[in-house]
């Protein structure tokens, strides 16, 4: 009897075993491809560290004619590129990217070679009214043996891009490959105001046939004397603030706007500054502190400055009269609080 006893708590230990082993393989089945995967992202963002391919120019390529059946201008940028560090090997595609000063972006794949040489590739940019190419940057889609990929992060390295050399006439009244305008007279055009609020603009053709940019005209150019600047009462530039003298819409700070400032636009450092008027609430229409003002007002019990008699006892003030015991003290003027016994 004992012996059957034996072999059947074998046999229970065996199948509790299998179990246990059928589970891990189980669980196993689900978790290894997150691992995998988590391995293998880690492994090629690590390649992105060793790998650095820099844009050496980029320029505008007027032999390439491309329709735009939608509209607006379609120019081709040659963006050049190199290897500085790393190796080839490891990239499936290097990305071209072309931005545009409506901060568009426009991209093109090239590949690159096994050698440390420059490479180039043309990218196709759509240039609107008043809009140019402004600079390139590269990105990098890096590889490993398996052929995952992962794009690295765009260089921080850019280059600027520029107009091709002109083949036509300047002027002539015909815009031309390399021009970017022709206003058909050699007027040697000066720069002029955007309108209001612009940051940017082309205000006229030089006697080169390229855009003259406009001079920026919007609060926050530390400017109040250009044209439809005439509501701004103050401007100055990046240090516009809430905390400052001249706030983000270019109008002097000022005591009960909310915000403490030290100084406001008046010139005058505010203590506390509440958004109200009310008097005898701890901060004054004045924006100083009702505890020091030397009036015993609203929920203060003393003040460190009154003519009044203190608080009796701890008691706090009865209104006519110190009461017989011994006088507490009052906290200091310009307390963030009301003046209270203590």
């Amino acid at each position: 009897m004992n012996n059957k006893k034996g072999l059947s708590d074998v046999v229970a230990t065996v199948l509790i075993i299998l179990l246990a082993l059928a589970a891990v393989a189980i669980v196993w089945r689900f978790v290894s491809p997150t691992i995998g995967r988590t391995g293998t992202a880690s492994n090629l963002q690590s390649k992105c560290f060793t790998i650095d391919v820099e844009p050496v120019n980029c320029v505008q390529d007027t032999t390439i004619p491309v329709p735009n059946p939608s509209g607006g201008t379609n120019t081709v940028f040659t963006v050049s590129y190199r290897l500085k560090k790393g190796d080839s090997k490891s990239i499936n595609t290097v990305k071209a990217i072309v931005e545009t000063s409506d901060e568009n972006k426009y991209t093109a794949d090239g590949l690159i070679g096994e050698l440390l040489q420059t490479s180039s590739k043309d990218v196709i940019v759509t240039l609107g009214a008043g809009v140019t190419a402004r600079h390139a940057r590269i990105a990098v889609v890096v590889q490993d043996d398996k052929g995952n990929t992962a794009t690295c992060n765009p260089s921080t390295k850019i280059v600027t891009c520029s107009l091709a050399a002109s083949t036509g006439i300047c002027p002539n009244g015909i815009v031309e490959p390399g021009e970017a305008c022709d206003d058909d007279n050699t007027i040697d055009e000066v720069a002029a105001e955007c309108a209001y609020g612009l940051q940017s603009c082309m205000s006229g053709c030089s006697t080169t046939c390229q855009n003259i940019n406009g001079i920026p005209n919007y609060c926050g150019d530390g400017d109040t004397g250009d044209t439809g600047e005439s509501s701004e009462n103050c401007d100055n530039g990046n240090a516009n603030s809430v905390d400052g003298t001249c706030n983000i819409n270019c109008q002097f700070t000022f005591c009960s706007d909310g915000t403490l400032q030290t100084p406001n636009g008046a010139g005058f450092n505010e203590e506390c500054d509440d958004s109200g008027n009310s008097p005898d609430d701890g901060c004054s229409p004045s924006c100083t502190w009702d505890c020091g003002d030397g009036v015993v007002t609203g929920t203060e019990e003393c003040d460190p400055t009154s003519t009044l008699p203190k608080c009796v006892n701890g008691d706090g003030y009865d209104g006519i009269g110190p009461v017989v015991g011994t006088v507490t003290s009052c906290p200091a003027a310009g307390s963030p609080t009301a003046c209270i016994c203590v």
